[in-house]
């Protein structure tokens, strides 16, 4: 069986350092494919505090599968982590309703935002539980109050 690829998409600022996007992706793969198996698109809109739902750390994220990005609509998600510093998801909640890409801040000026496609599943470059600082002097993101 061939790999599929997927295509991320960084609306917010992709962290420098290599091993922080990876995790992210790989924790962003994880909430799309529990949101809809056959995802090909794939767009990291937050990640740890949010900007939308301060509650727990969890990334959010905006998915496409092919029929989808066709009729120009996407689904969103949650993906809840254990603590700051991981990407361990432990929790999906997906959002069962479709969004117009029209008019959503979700996929709104993407056109120039950071694009990677990958095969499936992105690789991690160490434990889901040791990752991300954000933000960081070392990836140099910067503060959010």
């Amino acid at each position: 069986m061939a790999l599929r690829q997927i295509e991320f998409i960084w609306k917010v600022v992709r962290p420098k350092d290599e091993g922080a996007p990876r995790a992210i992706m790989y924790a962003a793969w994880k909430t799309a494919i529990a949101t809809d198996p056959n995802t090909t698109q794939v767009l990291i809109r937050t990640f740890k505090d949010g900007v939308w739902q301060l509650d727990k750390p969890h990334i959010t994220i905006s998915a496409k599968n092919p029929d989808t990005a066709k009729e120009q609509k996407h689904q969103s998600s949650h993906s809840y982590t254990p603590h700051m510093t991981s990407v361990n998801v432990v929790e999906v909640k997906a959002n069962p309703n479709l969004f117009h890409d029209s008019g959503s801040p979700a996929w709104d000026d993407i056109a120039t935002k950071h694009r990677e496609i990958i095969e499936e599943p992105p690789s991690l470059l160490g434990a889901e539980e040791q990752f991300i600082t954000w933000p960081s002097e070392q990836t140099g993101e910067p503060e959010q109050n």
